[in-house]
């Protein structure tokens, strides 16, 4: 009798060992979201899957996951916030679940995951064990479109005077002939079948075509108020996106020179970033999306080398907030007739900015 006993605690040890492990080696889990790229305001889901890929029933696994706290869940009572949520399931043998969260966000950037934690419990219900895993998926989160009657006419008269205006321009798609590598030129440039042929780097030569050209000075620099410190730089992101977007529906050639920070930078000073070409406007939403804000060099760096490098087109110039020392700087450069026509501030258009959201965020709840 007790050596009886003894057999049935020992194999009821084994299997609670067995019902505990099993799951925690062949269970798939993932989180994320069902876009990768939102609108602010923008109705989507987070997804969790899980799947038991054992031949046994997970009789309780609790899942305990942190989502980005820019976001916030759609329910029955409108829209409520809620950074970590908790869940227990049942899951049978070989059985895949999704679960579906409609949720919203209204802040600019790209918002991972946090760590989940999934704990499995064995079939006695003594005991559980646990383990972490990492997120791989982010939510980026576009800057917000301004709604100004202001703001649209200024926009609409700059449209119009760069495109009366046409700027002679390198065009890429017009090779011209080749010359010597100087060290000068940009890598892209090179030409790899010629440089074969003629047993040295060989660099394309192009053609010029007159089209309207913009130079987007888009500056960080932060030189104001700590108060209004959020509200005006999410502005001058917006501004930024809606005038690349405008470019784009004139078909005017545009760039952006930049001192703000963001990932893959190909420098720590001055970055230029063209918007032309296939997925131009799509790249520099996703850099205007993710950027943090900090600059990586002044304002009067970024001006000099804009000035410098860059003879034609026309110039605008985009900024967090007006004051005398970026008038300063700016009439440093580029005075006179030579100034500087269009700028934009973001604490010009702060109330606009504000404006939105606050209908946004009623209009959703």
């Amino acid at each position: 009798m007790i050596l009886f006993l003894f057999f049935v605690v020992a194999l009821a040890l084994l299997l609670e060992k067995i019902s505990l492990n099993l799951p925690v080696r062949n269970v798939r889990y993932h989180i994320g979201a069902s876009k990768y790229s939102v609108e602010q305001g923008e109705k989507f889901y987070i997804v969790t899957t899980i799947e038991n890929r054992t031949k046994h029933n997970i009789s309780y696994l609790r899942i305990k996951e942190r989502i980005p706290s820019c976001v916030r869940l759609c329910g029955e009572e409108g829209i409520v916030s809620e950074e970590e949520g908790e869940h227990t399931l049942f899951v049978r043998k070989y059985e895949r679940v999704k679960r579906s969260i409609p949720v919203v966000s209204y802040l600019r950037g790209v918002h991972p995951f946090g760590k989940s934690e999934l704990s499995f419990g064995d079939f006695l219900g003594i005991r559980e064990i646990s383990c972490e895993k990492e997120p791989t998926d982010k939510i980026l989160v576009y800057p917000r479109w301004i709604e100004s009657e202001k703001l649209d006419r200024i926009v609409n008269d700059l449209m119009g005077d760069i495109t009366a205006k046409s700027f002679l321009h390198e065009d890429p798609l017009l090779v011209r002939g080749y010359r010597e590598y100087t060290g000068r030129e940009p890598l892209k440039s090179i030409s790899f079948l010629q440089s074969a042929k003629c047993m040295q780097l060989m660099v394309k030569e192009f053609d010029h075509t007159r089209t309207p050209v913009a130079n987007i000075l888009f500056d960080v620099e932060f030189l104001g108020d700590f108060d209004h410190y959020f509200e005006q730089r999410e502005t001058q992101f917006s501004l930024a996106r809606m005038i690349c977007e405008s470019f784009v529906e004139r078909g005017i050639h545009y760039r952006i020179i930049t001192n703000m920070c963001y990932p893959e930078m190909e420098t720590r000073g001055v970055n230029v970033v063209e918007g032309a070409g296939s997925g131009g406007f799509s790249r520099i939403l996703d850099l205007l999306s993710i950027a943090s804000g900090a600059a990586v060099c002044s304002s009067g760096e970024l001006l000099s080398y804009a000035k410098e490098y860059f003879c034609e087109g026309a110039f605008l110039y985009i900024a967090q907030r007006d004051c005398p020392e970026v008038r300063e700087e700016l009439g440093r450069y580029f005075p006179g007739e030579e100034g500087v026509p269009y700028t934009f501030f973001g604490s010009e258009y702060e109330e606009d900015y504000r404006a939105g959201a606050e209908e946004k965020e009623g209009g959703a709840a």
